[in-house]
């Protein structure tokens, strides 16, 4: 989720040499519009050390560009980031390919595949269990039963982060899988103008995909929530490894 924050605290700024006068934020704003037609000025970083260039976060759909600015010349110094820490490049590697190329990318999809019905199964199995208020009512309140309070615990976690664990399993599967999915947006390429605006919106929608699956669509504070849910989901791993233990070691016991 913090990727990119991650990798600007982990690269230090360069310096530019203080030359002239300092260009005001709205100059600079002109001068990255012009160096990126297409894109939009979303955010502009400045320190007060004069040595220290600006930061220009600039967007255009789902397109990103993290660029440094002379704040005395207005040119141009490359990318905030030239080349990720190869701490957060084994991480990535890890959550995208398993450290294992494609292969681990196929795995990868089988596993989202996978957490989307795990998502979906908990979901029906939470339902059913809904007209059964007792049960609930009473798991809060026997402070003897141990494996009803762990259900409890465990079906209301998975509840409230219940979307944000779908939308991950499905825009994981697109991650993992893109070439079915690109393969529809290229047969909606058609010359009609309705095959075309189903296109369009197909675009939208897998741009949008990605988007979702990274938090990127609301600010630090969506990312913040995200990064919640994924504690969250190993607790739920956690959680529902301990109640199939207490399941199997009340069915031994009964066979025994």
């Amino acid at each position: 989720m913090f990727r990119g924050e991650l990798g600007r605290v982990l690269t230090p700024l360069p310096t530019v040499v203080p030359a002239g006068v300092r260009k005001s934020r709205e100059a600079l704003i002109a001068s990255a519009n012009r160096e990126y037609p297409g894109f939009d000025v979303m955010q502009v970083r400045e320190w007060r050390d004069p040595t220290s260039p600006i930061e220009v976060l600039l967007g255009s759909g789902p397109r990103r560009r993290d660029r440094i600015f002379d704040p005395y010349s207005g040119q141009d110094l490359g990318d905030r980031v030239p080349r990720e820490p190869r701490s957060i490049e084994w991480l990535v590697d890890f959550h995208e390919n398993l450290l294992a190329g494609s292969r681990g990318r196929a795995v990868n999809g089988i596993g989202a595949i996978s957490f989307a019905w795990l998502c979906v199964s908990g979901l029906v199995s939470w339902w059913r269990s809904v007209g059964r208020r007792r049960r609930v009512a009473r798991a809060r309140r026997d402070s003897a039963g141990a494996s009803r309070r762990l259900w409890y615990l465990h079906a209301t976690m998975g509840v409230s982060v219940f979307p944000i664990l779908l939308a991950w399993a499905v825009s994981g599967v697109y991650l993992s899988f893109p070439a079915p999915f690109s393969g529809l947006l290229d047969a909606l390429q058609g010359g009609s103008a309705v095959s075309s605006r189903a296109a369009a919106v197909a675009n939208q929608l897998l741009a949008g995909l990605v988007e979702l699956h990274f938090g990127r669509f609301a600010g630090n504070s969506v990312k913040t929530l995200w990064a919640v849910a994924g504690t969250v989901s190993t607790l739920l791993l956690v959680t529902g490894l301990m109640m199939w233990a207490i399941r199997a070691r009340a069915a031994s016991r009964r066979t025994t």
